[in-house]
């Protein structure tokens, strides 16, 4: 049996103020997104800026910053030409520098360390005590071709604070992933998650995933894989089913489309006394979302059409995206409305 060990990053994307039962946990934010591929881009980008902008009462589209609205920098995405992320600065849109982000790769292009710089939102836009800047970094370990460790330092989130160390092990059988375990302490203190995974008979496939030891943010229970009868290599679709359901805890079942595309969402039951939620997804030939639809009660009912438009490039990619959210019945009450906002990315490619 192998083992390696790999910590983890927080990244956490938010298109809007609804937030699904389901929360993408620690254990999930296993490797740092560093490829172009893992941004959505097509082709050999050498460098990508993204914009975020929201629709002002006036009609007119800005930028908006600040510690109490929604703050969105503008992005600046450096790719080599392996299509490996080197360096991303985020901006405001005055220039100031707000989140710096480095990589190092080996001669194999293997990523090696990461290392990001932060500036304090708070201290800029409000002026609470706090540090200017705060620093964190990863550092990958390879034997015999296999990443055997990532060391982190620095302030990576709750509960990977920079008060305490802590790695993910992995455990293999003849090459293939078993169990991963979130330990934290040197020697080790404490095991925060353990899942063991299961395959289907003479295959690479996926059959279970089982969350054994309950942690941050984690659930006991399973996660079950589905497959086309026809052709098992078809993932259409996996469920969970905790341990011990209750209100937050309780059966969640996705379903994939021929594109490997998730198309629906669903868990709870309201006749339960559970929290129901359900999610539907449709993407375009390109495999981009243009709808999302929402039927969630969580804090009170809410339903949200979510309309995405785009313009694409000669390479595929799309360089500006328009979004419309329609509130069917609003969240927290008051009367429906309609936000509108606007994406843009600016390409450079190698060839």
């Amino acid at each position: 049996m192998k083992f390696s060990t790999l910590c983890f990053l927080i990244l956490v994307p938010c298109v809007n103020a609804q937030q699904s039962i389901w929360q993408d946990e620690p254990i999930n934010q296993l490797e740092y997104q560093h490829t172009a591929s893992d941004f959505g881009l097509r082709g050999d980008v050498k460098s990508c800026m993204q914009t975020f902008e929201t629709q002002n009462e006036n009609g007119e589209y800005e930028i908006k910053h600040g510690a109490w609205c929604d703050h969105h920098f503008v992005k600046h995405l450096n790719f080599n030409q392996q299509g490996q992320l080197t360096s991303r600065y985020e901006k405001t849109n005055k220039g100031d520098t707000m989140i710096i982000v480095l990589i190092d790769y080996d001669d194999q292009h293997r990523i090696l360390m990461v290392q990001e710089h932060i500036a304090n939102i708070w201290r800029k836009y409000e002026r609470f005590p706090a540090k200017n800047w705060e620093s964190r970094s990863l550092n990958y370990s390879y034997d015999q071709g296999l990443l055997v460790a990532i060391e982190s330092h620095g302030n990576w989130g709750d509960p990977f604070n920079g008060n305490n160390h802590h790695r993910l092990v992995f455990e293999y059988e003849k090459d293939r992933l078993v169990k991963k375990t979130i330990q934290r302490g040197i020697p080790v203190e404490d095991t925060l998650n353990i899942r063991e995974y299961k395959y289907v008979a003479h295959s690479n496939e996926l059959e279970e995933i089982n969350t054994i030891v309950e942690g941050y943010t984690t659930t006991e229970g399973s996660m079950k894989f589905h497959y086309d009868d026809s052709d098992m290599k078809n993932l259409t679709g996996k469920s969970f089913i905790p341990k011990n359901p209750d209100e937050l805890n309780q059966e969640m079942q996705w379903t994939y489309n021929s594109q490997k595309k998730t198309s629906s969402y669903v868990s709870g039951d309201t006749l339960q006394g559970m929290w129901y939620e359900y999610r539907n997804y449709k993407y375009n030939s390109q495999k981009d979302l243009i709808s999302e639809y929402t039927n969630m009660e969580m804090d009170g009912r809410a339903r949200l059409n979510c309309e995405y438009t785009y313009k694409y490039d000669e390479k595929n990619n799309w360089i500006a995206r328009l979004i419309k959210l329609h509130h069917d019945i609003p969240y927290g009450g008051g009367s429906t409305y309609d936000e509108f906002f606007r994406e843009s990315q600016e390409l450079e490619y190698y060839n």
